[in-house]
C-alpha cells in the first residue's frame, strides 16, 4: 500500500465562484473548469502513471488538506474544488477514472489559516481491494 502526495499552490475557486462564472456568460464557467483542471493536472505531474508498474493502483482514498489564507470561505464552498483535483488526476492520466471503482472515498481537512503559504495538499492512498 503506497501513499502519493502532491501540493497545489494557492487556492482553487470555491462553489460560489464557480456558480458566478457559470452565470456570467455561457463560456466563462467552462473556461474556468478547463483552466483549474489543467492547473491541478500540472501539479500532480510528478506522480507515477496509473498504468505503469509501480504506479497508482485502484481503488484509492484521497485526503485533501486545504490551507486557506483566511477564515472567509465556508467548508462546503472550499471543498467543492475537489472536482478540479480529481478531474486533473484523470486528465494527467495518473488515475484511469474518478468513478467509485477507482476512488473509494476521501476526507477533507481545514486546519487554521496559513496566510503566508496558502496551498492544497493532496494524499492518494492505495486501498487493498
Amino acid at each position: 500500500m503506497s501513499v502519493f502526495r502532491f501540493v497545489i499552490p494557492g487556492r482553487l475557486p470555491g462553489l460560489n465562484e464557480v456558480n458566478a462564472a457559470n452565470r456570467s456568460n455561457i463560456y466563462a464557467g467552462a473556461s474556468q473548469k478547463k483552466a483549474e483542471t489543467k492547473r491541478c493536472a500540472l501539479a500532480c505531474a510528478a506522480l507515477p502513471d496509473f498504468d505503469r508498474p509501480g504506479g497508482i493502483k485502484p481503488p484509492v482514498v484521497v485526503r485533501i488538506t486545504w490551507h486557506e489564507a483566511d477564515w472567509r470561505r465556508d467548508f462546503d464552498n472550499i471543498t467543492s474544488a475537489k472536482k478540479f483535483i480529481l478531474d486533473g488526476l484523470v486528465k494527467s492520466r495518473k488515475l484511469e477514472n474518478d468513478s467509485r471503482r477507482f476512488v473509494a472515498g476521501g476526507s477533507d481537512i481545514l486546519p487554521p489559516p496559513d496566510k503566508k503559504n496558502p496551498r492544497i495538499e493532496v494524499e492518494i492512498e492505495e486501498v487493498c481491494a
